[in-house]
């Protein structure tokens, strides 16, 4: 499983299937990772009796900064594992790969930046159920003959 989130990242294919079942093992992972980050906080709360203004520097000293950079660094290996899978997906329908994924990237990183509403991060989710129903090879070039 973790070959298929970091490996092949320029001729790897996922099957509508394998495509899900990685993109909801995906999600468990960061549900994983949002619970570890509360129990964290909810230790740095404890610690942190006092005001709210110095409470995110007593949350760092209570977690510590080797965790802070271990969360940092699973974050990042999580987009770019989302990012290679959207890949892999899209690559299988006959669609350019990494083009689609940086697509992905801006139109569902930009929807959380672009202000309180969320309309547009919406699309990132319509694009990753698009990819899981479209069919293998819908989109791939045939010759003159096929």
């Amino acid at each position: 499983m973790l070959r298929d989130y970091f490996t092949q990242l320029a001729a790897g294919r996922l099957g509508r299937g394998r495509y899900v079942l990685l993109w909801v093992g995906l999600i468990g992972f960061l549900l994983l990772g949002m619970l570890l980050i509360l129990v964290g906080m909810g230790v740095g709360l404890g610690v942190a009796s006092g005001e709210f203004a110095t409470m995110p520097e007593r949350i760092a000293d209570a977690i510590g900064l080797p965790a802070i950079v271990a969360l940092i660094v699973l974050a990042l290996a999580a987009v770019f594992a989302n990012l290679n899978i959207v890949a892999k997906r899209a690559r299988d329908t006959g669609l350019p790969g990494w083009l689609v994924a940086v697509v992905y990237l801006l139109i569902s990183g930009g929807g959380s930046q672009a202000g309180e509403s969320g309309s547009v991060g919406g699309l990132g989710l319509l694009l990753m159920l698009i990819l899981a129903v479209i069919p293998t090879d819908q989109f791939r070039r045939r010759g003159p003959t096929g």
